[in-house]
């Protein structure tokens, strides 16, 4: 029944790294009040023997009577809101009802998980596998490194979990007394619990230690943040942006200065090119070559004049990305290092080793001058082109289909077609701009999308390049930032607020240009807040992350609440004493009130030896008079009768009747001869919980000694009295 606490305990331990992805704390003492409901009812099903099913059945029902009673009756509602709030915002999301019922509810499970683990099926190593899934959710989710201490909290339950379930396999074979008369833990457990402490050390500081050592981000691999839509492993950049714009707290991200232009355009991060049933994903760069080595100009014709321009841009400290932000048609960036590419295809800089946080970088680039005269004249895409197999894939749609002829009718060239399409989305049609929508792109949010015509800039800018593909147009969605048009000096600061998807299309002889369908009042970018960007936060480990997360949902090393670490404090120096205190009201028998007796001596500082005997212990305490005398020859005599005699005392004899009452006389009379620093110490630091949790680190069966005996041990009985205890 033990093991029963110890291992919700330990469950609640190991939820501890939620902190991390849920902004608020009103969850973790919900979840401790339904993990105490199970405690409860797990226990008082095991004191009465019930099956092993039942107590498990009775703590999963004391679970769903805290969810349903926490929930005011409407858990399944809360459980859909908290569905939608998780697809709606990126990591850490805001403590909304339906959140923090669904994070309590998750609690509540992993407790179940455990307890069948440990105390069911006794299998305690098993159950750190969904302990350590809950600590891997933060780690998967985030944009920046998490904390240590809730990783190291997680451990230490783990670590109490394996040494408690130890010690009652031990004991199961019996009862191993010390030389003081209690029950001392095996040396095997001791050794346990040292070298788990010596684990958790060794994983929370090896980090900090060799961060030279530990791999190199590469975004572009499998599984390190290549998919637009959140395949395992990767990050979500469509919902990390319709995350970061509903957010309601606005951070800082950049500033740019536009040293001669007034009219910039959006700001580019990345351009998903791969469309399937799922959605628009991005598809791995083609051939890439470092930034310092020159870019290449756009391949456009003679026909087309461009003027030249540029711009610096200084990135906050803690907004991490693997990929740049530039202009469209950039032709040269100055300021970074070697490890950031370029690739021609996407117009994308990025690098594997590298992030942006802190940069502070120069970008050349060039803006066409293209009539909508040349676009019309331009040549007919070749439906056959290698380069345009990926960007003209489309998957079947009923509904686009069933809108095609209705708009394309008419229409001779591919910029009527793509006008029209665009017009399609405007508010005259119905469109509204809803950003509750999510970021969904796949068929099934662009159905809808299409019918109920609400929705967010990502379903914007998704349907528009569907219909376009449809109609045999290449297209591709880009994710980056709206700017506002200013005069050429000017200096903008970006925000999460600011960013945007917007969909870009290929015309031959002129590439990829940018069309947004998105209603221009919902592209307005946000009032330039009061924020520094040094102050800005959004790191993470996936450098294909385009939003990040902002400081007030999730600084990127969370700390402890200063009440927490204030509380910890004020535990760790009250832990001797309430652990003597505890220790001494647990003792109610005639052995334990003669150990009780060689603890007061230890706190006092009169020692006894590991081999001395009742009487001898009694002779050092010889220069006691009154009660306490009386007490100490008490004492004496039950413990002499306890070790050594046929029978233990008869009852109603007075030694066997109050020795409580005594150990208290002795203590009030070593108390009465020591200083007053000597009963501080014995009060605060007792030196007899010292010495034991001394003798557990070095794997040793605490005796009844002290580490330093302040009596001679090779005294006789009588050679020495407690006279005045020092200091």
């Amino acid at each position: 029944m033990r093991l029963t606490p110890v291992a919700l305990g330990a469950a609640a331990l190991a939820a501890v790294p939620l902190v991390n992805v849920v902004g608020g704390y009103a969850w973790a003492w919900q979840s401790a009040l339904v993990l105490t409901a199970m405690g409860l009812a797990g226990m008082l099903a095991r004191r009465l023997r019930c099956p092993a099913w039942l107590a498990s059945g009775a703590m999963a029902a004391a679970a769903l009577a805290g969810l349903a009673w926490l929930s005011g009756d409407r858990p399944g509602e809360l459980a859909g809101l908290g569905i939608a709030d998780l697809r709606r915002f990126a990591a850490p999301v805001d403590e909304h009802d339906g959140v923090r019922f669904l994070t309590v509810a998750g609690v509540a499970a992993l407790g179940l998980v455990v307890d069948a683990l440990v105390v069911q099926a006794r299998r305690p190593a098993l159950a750190g596998l969904p302990m350590l899934a809950v600590y891997t959710v933060p780690v998967a989710v985030l944009d920046e490194s998490t904390s240590w201490w809730p990783f190291a909290l997680g451990a230490l339950g783990f670590v109490w979990l394996l040494g408690t379930d130890r010690i009652a396999l031990v004991r199961g074979f019996g009862r191993h007394f010390g030389g003081d008369g209690r029950p001392a833990a095996a040396s095997l457990a001791a050794a346990g619990r040292l070298l788990g402490l010596i684990g958790v050390a060794v994983a929370v500081a090896l980090p900090f230690l060799l961060p030279a050592a530990l791999p190199a981000h590469r975004p572009w691999e499998a599984g390190a943040g290549t998919s637009g839509r959140g395949d395992a492993g990767s990050v979500d950049l469509l919902a990390l942006l319709s995350g970061e714009r509903n957010r309601p707290q606005r951070v800082d991200l950049l500033e740019v200065t536009n040293v001669d232009d007034a009219a910039p355009g959006n700001l580019r991060l990345a351009a998903l090119e791969r469309l399937t049933s799922q959605g628009f994903e991005p598809l791995p760069p083609g051939a890439a070559g470092p930034v310092a080595a020159g870019l290449p100009r756009p391949a456009w014709g003679p026909q087309v004049q461009a003027g030249a321009h540029r711009a610096d841009i200084r990135i906050g400290e803690r907004f991490h990305t693997g990929t740049l932000p530039v202009y469209p048609w950039p032709t040269g960036v100055r300021g970074v290092d070697g490890s950031w590419l370029f690739d021609p295809r996407t117009q994308m800089v990025y690098s594997g080793t590298r992030t942006t946080a802190g940069l502070r970088y120069t970008v050349e680039y060039v803006r066409p001058e293209i009539t909508p005269e040349q676009l019309r004249r331009a040549a007919a895409v070749d439906p056959d082109d290698p380069a345009l197999r990926d960007v003209l894939s489309v998957p079947p749609n009923l509904v686009v289909q069933s809108l095609l002829p209705g708009l394309l009718a008419g229409r001779a060239t591919e910029l009527d077609r793509v006008a029209a399409i665009k017009d399609f989305f405007a508010p005259a049609n119905h469109f509204v701009y809803d950003t509750t929508t999510g970021p969904a792109t796949g068929g099934a949010a662009i159905t809808d999308f299409l019918q109920n015509r609400r929705g967010f800039c990502t379903q914007y800018a998704a349907a528009f390049a569907w219909l376009l593909r449809a109609a045999g147009i290449p297209a591709r969605v880009a994710i980056g930032f709206a700017q506002p048009a200013g005069g050429a000096g000017r200096t903008t600061t970006l925000t999460n607020h600011d960013l945007h998807a917007w969909t870009e299309v290929y015309f031959p002889g002129y590439g990829w240009l940018p069309f947004d369908a998105t209603p221009p009042a919902a592209t307005a970018p946000s009032p330039a807040p009061t924020t520094p960007v040094s102050a800005t936060a959004a790191p993470g480990p996936s450098a294909a992350a385009v939003a990040p997360t902002g400081p007030g949902a999730a600084p990127a090393e969370p700390a402890a609440p200063p009440w927490a670490l204030s509380g910890l404090l004020l535990a760790l120096l009250a832990a001797p004493a309430l652990t003597r205190a505890r220790t001494r009201r647990r003792r109610r028998r005639a052995r334990e009130a003669w150990a009780e007796l060689l603890d007061t001596m230890t706190d006092y500082r009169i020692g006894p030896g590991g081999a001395d005997t009742p009487r001898t212990v009694a002779g050092r305490l010889s220069g006691l008079g009154g009660r306490a005398a009386d007490g100490v020859r008490a004492l004496q005599r039950a413990e002499e009768h306890a070790r050594y005699a046929a029978r233990p005392l008869p009852a109603g004899d007075p030694a066997a009747d109050d020795l409580f009452a005594a150990v208290r006389a002795v203590r009030a009379g070593l108390a009465r001869r020591a200083t007053r620093r000597a009963r501080l110490r014995a009060a605060v630091l007792p030196p007899s919980v010292l010495r034991r949790w001394r003798a557990r680190l070095t794997l040793r069966t605490p005796s009844p000694s002290t580490g330093r005996r302040a009596t001679r041990s090779s005294a006789g009985p009588g050679s020495s009295s407690p006279g005045r205890a020092t200091s």
